[in-house]
């Protein structure tokens, strides 16, 4: 997160990039469907961040923060990037565990990732077309997923019980995560250098989109059934 601040005291502007600890969200700052109300989080992350002799000699000018999804009163969230670890950081608790080297993987970076529904089991982009399987229970490595050329993008889809990959060869690979296994792969001729993948919630339509900014939307069905081509939906 990012603040830039106007100093009271000596009318000086200050820019600050400030890393996230722990806070527990408090009973009142969630809403009725129960996730953080999202005008709680700016308040939340400065109390966790800033130190109060800062905030009081200081008022907020600008702030720039990236939004990812919401987060319920005992959610955990986790924290990878360009390092070899990542935090698991305990919303309840308000407690962080930072998680080592994966046991057998050279990665240097884990910033490309994705939690799946119900939050059982986290998957890390690796090292030359790797897919690295992580449960959220122990924090170990459970298994790994292996396509040609290198990984760029995920989404679970089927509830956690299935992923899609968008690799470097312009394949996306549908995996069967039970038995870890590639039961479809397509190319999309439209997307060139793809960076990007999601589902719908209920699994039946994906998209994908491509550095040059362009998004191809896609039904999970009738993409099987064209074969290795797709063509939008």
């Amino acid at each position: 997160m990012i603040i830039a601040a106007i100093d009271t005291t000596m009318m000086l502007a200050v820019t600050a990039t400030a890393t996230f600890a722990p806070a527990k969200p408090r009973w009142n700052d969630l809403d009725a469907n129960q996730p953080v109300n999202n005008v709680k989080y700016v308040g939340l992350m400065l109390e966790s961040t800033v130190p109060i002799t800062f905030l009081k000699n200081h008022e907020l000018a600008a702030i720039t923060m990236e939004y990812k999804r919401e987060c319920a009163k005992d959610d955990a969230c986790y924290c990878p990037g360009r390092r070899q670890f990542f935090y698991s950081v305990d919303l309840e608790k308000a407690s962080v565990d930072k998680i080592g080297t994966l046991t057998g993987r050279e990665e240097k970076s884990l910033e490309v990732f994705e939690v799946s529904p119900g939050s059982s089991n986290i998957t890390f982009v690796g090292y030359e077309g790797y897919i690295l399987l992580v449960s959220t229970k122990t924090k170990d490595l459970i298994g790994t997923l292996n396509l040609n050329g290198t990984a760029r993008a995920l989404a679970f889809a089927d509830h956690g019980r299935q992923l899609l990959s968008f690799g470097g060869d312009w394949h996306i690979y549908h995996w069967n995560l039970r038995t870890r296994t590639c039961f479809h792969k397509g190319v999309d001729e439209g997307c060139v250098y793809g960076s990007a993948l999601c589902t719908s919630p209920n699994g039946s339509l994906f998209a994908d989109g491509s550095e040059s900014g362009i998004v191809n939307i896609y039904n999970r069905e009738s993409s099987k059934e064209q074969g290795k081509t797709y063509r939008d939906c």
